[in-house]
Order: structure tokens, then sequence, then C-alpha cells
């Protein structure tokens, strides 16, 4: 529709990222208009998920409450105003498990690939036995090496399925849930990481203090 009209109302091509099964304003602006409605909207998959949708009227400002967003992906939004005769608008906005997106465009995809490289590096160092001399040391930095490696691996995880899901790529709700699922034994991992450092570095200390106590 937008090609075949050559005048369209003034409207954003994008409104934004919303969370799943969320409520949202529906918004158009037009300044001479007395009525604008919405055509249709349609789901990811390209299927109508509603139609002939009536606007409320503030001004300048058209807006309607849109609550069908059971499915995760890119929606697209067609409607018609009445300035100057008719003229349609169009524009989209996207549905996440968690309401945001990281990194969408092309930018996304290096910064993926840079996250991955120092990834790698970290689970190296973390495998290398001797960094540095000091026994203390090594064990520090070889576990915080284990800690950013995992960290980063959730991290880029979370990058790709966003960047998945921007391009419109069918990911359903279990997938994302598995996602939430790895995120928190990412985290879990982490703290479990964290502590047992601290117990094992302590005890080590305990251990040799009483070694030189006992001259052993």
């Amino acid at each position: 529709m937008v090609l075949l009209v050559p005048t369209v109302l003034a409207a954003q091509e994008h409104l934004g990222t919303f969370k799943i099964n969320s409520c949202f304003d529906l918004t158009q602006n037009c300044g001479n208009c007395t009525f604008v409605n919405i055509s249709a909207v349609y789901y990811p998959n390209g299927s109508i998920a509603e139609a002939n949708l009536t606007m409320a009227q503030s001004g300048s400002m058209f807006s309607r409450q849109y609550c069908n967003t059971s499915f995760i992906g890119t929606y697209i939004v067609n409607g018609v105003g009445n300035a100057d005769g008719n003229k349609v608008f169009a524009y989209d906005f996207m549905i996440t498990d968690s309401g945001s997106e990281l990194y969408s465009g092309v930018s996304s995809i290096p910064i993926a690939l840079f996250i991955l490289i120092i990834n790698i590096g970290m689970f190296a160092l973390f495998f290398k036995k001797k960094i540095v001399e000091n026994k203390y040391t090594n064990f520090i930095i070889r576990r915080s090496a284990l800690v950013v490696a995992i960290f980063l691996l959730m991290f880029n995880a979370s990058i790709m399925a966003t960047k998945a899901s921007s391009a419109g790529l069918p990911l359903t709700q279990e997938m994302f849930l598995y996602m939430r699922y790895f995120g928190w034994g990412g985290y879990i991992t982490i703290i479990f990481l964290c502590f047992s450092t601290i117990v094992q570095l302590f005890a080590q200390y305990k251990t040799e203090k009483h070694n030189r106590r006992y001259g052993e």
C-alpha cells in the first residue's frame, strides 16, 4: 500500500521493542486528520492478527491499545487517515522474550565475533597450568578467566538470539525459555565459582600456616 500511494502520513518506521504478552499503544500523529484507523496488524508469520481497529484521538495524536502479542518476532501495522483524502501509513514493532533488543543491525555480528575470540582466549587461559610464579595469584587468574569466559558465553548467546529474532527467524517461546534457563545456570555457576575460590584459598592458607607452625 505504501508503494502504491505517493503520499503517506508522518509515521515512525519502527514503534519499538516490547515484551511478549504485554500491552502498549499503537500510535500515529496527524495534524489535519479527523480519524485514523488501523487497517490490519500482521503477525511475524504474515497472517492477520487483528483488522479494522479504530484509534482514539487526543489533539493530533491517535492511539489504540494493543495486547495481541503472544508471538515473538516483528509485527507489521498498516493504517489509514483522512488527511487531504485518505492516506496510508505503515510501521513495525518487535516482540521479544525480555522486551529489549540488544545490538540489532549489522553491528551485532562483528561484536559477537569479537566476544567469541575473547571467550576462546579466556577458556585457553583457564586451562594453562602456570601463568605467574605465585601459586595464589596463578589460581586467582585462572579462576577469574573461567568466570569471564562463562559470562561472555552467556552474553554472546543473548546477542545471537536477539539478532536471530530481529532477522525474523521463527524462534519459539520454548527456545527463549531454554535461553533463560541457560542464563540462570550461568549465573549460578559464576556465583559457585566465586564462592568456591574464596573457600579454597582460605583452606590453602590455613594448611600452609599449619605446616609452617609445625615445621612440616
